[in-house]
């Protein structure tokens, strides 16, 4: 069933638009059983419900755009001209040079790497 389809079928649940996820393997594209859902309502229903099909709906919150080279939130290393951040150890050096054992965000100085989804300079952002 095409996308458009789809969002027809699903109007009366809230459903405004559907994407199918891809994934590229061996230079080809492939389909998969993968959809993104936009909602039209106050609250996301727990399941929709699609012929004889009940299916499990879960939310899914992006992550925030993050620089790569001084690991700050809210902008991309596309044009950036200042030193390079480690986000392993939050030192002054390419991540991938990073041989330390210890672990320190760049951003708000927690044991933890400055990616990750338990700093709360990442939640906040």
């Amino acid at each position: 069933m095409r996308e458009e389809e789809m969002v027809a079928e699903l109007k009366d649940q809230g459903v405004t638009a559907v994407k199918r996820f891809t994934k590229k393997q061996n230079d080809r594209i492939h389909k998969t059983n993968t959809y993104l859902f936009t909602f039209d309502l106050q609250k996301i229903p727990k399941s929709l419900k699609a012929g004889y099909f009940n299916i499990r709906v879960e939310v899914d919150v992006p992550n925030p755009l993050q620089c790569f080279t001084c690991q700050k939130f809210g902008h991309g290393a596309k044009f950036y001209i200042r030193n390079t951040i480690c986000v392993r150890c939050g030192g002054a050096l390419e991540s991938s040079d990073c041989t330390t054992d210890s672990i320190k965000c760049a951003n708000s100085e927690g044991d933890h790497a400055a990616s990750s989804k338990v700093c709360a300079i990442n939640a906040h952002e």
